[in-house]
Formats: structure tokens, sequence, C-alpha cells
């Protein structure tokens, strides 16, 4: 189903995230008529957006200098309102409830009878979970007409706080599978296997159990290549040293988007051993260049793209667990992991901005008339 050519959709997020950006063009091409609300343009936390002369769709910025981090909410959540006063727009979607901007969207569209859908990414281990913060959570999300999820632990989390399964509906993360994609020429991969973490050096990410793991009996003879930076870098340098293992481990340091695909065609496997992931959006980059992985139970990911013809999944805190699989990757042959490389990549070529527009597009067409 298409949208009516008078649907006007108005979409609040806290600032540019390249994913996102990847899905609003998508959304654009097909023509969609929307606006995107941003908060900020910038986060201090994330890669730097592209330049707002490349944007080809509709945005404002409720914060003209500064980063998320330092937008003045309230300032924010008035002139959100002022300027949905102004568009009038049919449908509302609303990415999270994380802020007061948030908040003040979720207001007016009560308060307009607009029909409303919500972007979740939260999952249940995330964090340790506060009784009346969910319970005022629960009385938001149920307000929603839809809510959009990306996967499996994304949808289960949003049904404990008591919205309906069939009005949850699974979008997908949204993937450039265009840029990340096999080599151009199949490279040969001689000597050691070689695994490959991708993302910050922080506490959440587990790097030191990752590490204290490289010297797992049955498993000498796998190198790690760590790409990334953060504050824990020399901490990691450390732990290196006393574990034994700094042959085999290797800081990359910081790698741009343009030659992440290189980082990835050069090693076996994947992997992302953190304790609390939304998602995990690495994991679908490594698996579109036809790498298997290595996936955290708690990456939001997991339950979706780990099979036993595309990787393992083990629990970050169980230090048994992690020793096993990389006992499992040691005694893998490379053939059997390229196999399970190309079957990976099967299922990361379905997370393309046109095919999760498509569903976000579907999903609204088929709202009810007022919310």
């Amino acid at each position: 189903m298409a949208l009516d050519s008078n649907t006007s959709i108005a979409i609040i997020h806290n600032h540019w995230i390249h994913y996102k950006h990847l899905l609003f063009t998508a959304m654009s091409d097909a023509g969609v008529n929307f606006i995107v609300y941003f908060t900020a343009y910038y986060s201090k936390e994330r890669l730097a957006p592209k330049e707002k002369t490349e944007l080809r769709y509709s945005f404002r910025l409720l914060e003209e200098h500064e980063s998320y981090e330092r937008a003045r909410q309230i300032i924010c959540a008035i002139r959100l309102w002022r300027m949905l006063q102004r568009q009038r727009p049919t449908s509302l979607v609303v990415g999270g409830w994380y802020d007061l901007v948030a908040w003040s969207a979720w207001l007016w569209g009560l308060s307009h009878r607009v029909r409303m859908v919500l972007w979740a990414e939260s999952n249940a281990f995330d964090h340790t979970r506060v009784w009346w913060k969910e319970r005022m959570k629960s009385i938001y999300v149920k307000r929603y007409a839809v809510v959009h999820v990306y996967g499996r632990s994304n949808a289960e989390y949003i049904a404990t706080l008591g919205f309906p399964e069939h009005r949850i509906v699974t979008t997908r993360a949204v993937l450039d599978v265009t840029h990340f994609r096999l080599p151009n020429s199949l490279l040969k991969k001689e000597g050691p296997l070689r695994l490959l973490y991708v993302g910050r050096f922080s506490p959440e990410k587990n790097l030191a159990r990752l590490i204290e793991a490289m010297s797992t009996d049955g498993a000498e003879e796998i190198l790690l290549d760590l790409v990334g930076y953060g504050s824990l870098e020399g901490d990691l340098r450390q732990l290196v040293k006393r574990s034994g293992v700094e042959r085999r481990v290797a800081f990359r340091g910081k790698v741009d988007q343009e030659r992440l695909p290189e980082e990835y065609w050069k090693a076996d496997v994947f992997v992302l051993p953190s304790l609390t992931e939304p998602w995990g959006l690495v994991a679908n980059e490594a698996m579109c260049c036809g790498l298997p992985v290595a996936l955290s139970s708690r990456c939001g990911c997991a339950e979706d793209l780990v099979t036993p013809e595309t990787g393992w999944k083990f629990d970050p805190l169980d230090k048994d667990q992690m020793a096993e699989v990389m006992r499992a990757i040691a005694g893998t042959e490379r053939s059997r992991l390229a196999e399970m490389g190309r079957q990976a990549r099967k299922i990361a070529e379905a997370y393309s901005p046109e095919n999760c527009a498509r569903i976000v597009v579907k999903s609204l067409a088929d709202l009810p008339g007022e919310s």
C-alpha cells in the first residue's frame, strides 16, 4: 500500500546518525512527504555528520549550534511544539523516549489526535531496570498506534511494557550494502586465523575479557585485530602485556568508514563481546563483507543474525563460554568459515536502506485513521 498524497509526516530524532540518514534518503527517494526534526545536528559520541547541503530530505534543527549533549532540552521541546503547530503533520514518528523532546512530541500527538509511531531500539538486558521508570515507559508506549523495532530482542522488550505484539513491526536496522560488500577479487588468506573487533574501547564493550580469552588453551594460534579507539586503550595495552599475547593482539587505531571494508576483508571472523549493545550494526557490516560472526548474547542483533550457519553466540559474562567459542573458531577450517561468511552475507543484504524504507512506508500507510 502507498501513502496517500495528503500524508504529511514529522520524524522526531535526537541527531544526525549515518544509518538513519540512509533510511531518510531512501524514504525521500520513494517520494514520501516528511520533515525530520533533529534536536541537534551532531553528537560528541558519534562520527561527524555529512554537510547539511548533502542531505536530500527536509529537516529542521531545534538547537542550531550545540551538540546533542549540550542541547537545552526545555527550549528544544518548546521549539518542536511550535514547529509541529506550523506543519500540522498527519503522522508522527518519534525516535525513543529518552529526552524531553520525545515527550513533547508525544504530548503534541495525543492532544492533536495524530497517528503516532514509535521507533524503539532498547532491549531488556541493556541495563538494570527501575520499576517506576518502566511504568512510565509503559504508559508512554501504549499510546502509540505501532512500534517499529529492529529485531526479536527489541520486540520482546516492548511486549513486556504491555504493548500488543501484533502491532510491533520489525523494520530492520539499516546498512549501506553497496559500501560494505565482498572484495572485487577474492583475497587468499593464509597463516593464523584472524579475529576482528571494530568499535570503541569502552567498558561496555567487554574487551578485557576478550583479550583474556586469547590465552585459551586450543586457541593459541588465533590473531586479534582491534580497530577503534577510546579511553581504555592504555589499560587494554597493559592487559595484553600481562596476558602474554603481545604478538597476537594488534591495535589498529581509528579507521574511517571509507576504509572499513578493507579491514573486514582481511579478517576470518568478526567478534563483538559487548556487555550491552542495543543492536550492533558493525556485525551487519562484517557479515555483508562475507564474515561469520561471534556475538555476545547481549547484542540486540544476536537473535536475528546468528545461526549455526553464520556464527556463534556466547554469554559475555561467562569466561568458559567465551573460551569454548575461541576453541570452536580455532578448530574450524578456513573453507568452512568462508561458507559461513557467504551465508552471513545473504542475511545482511536484507538490511538495505531500500528494504527498510519499504517496510516503514507500508506500516505508515496501514496506520488507522486517528490515534
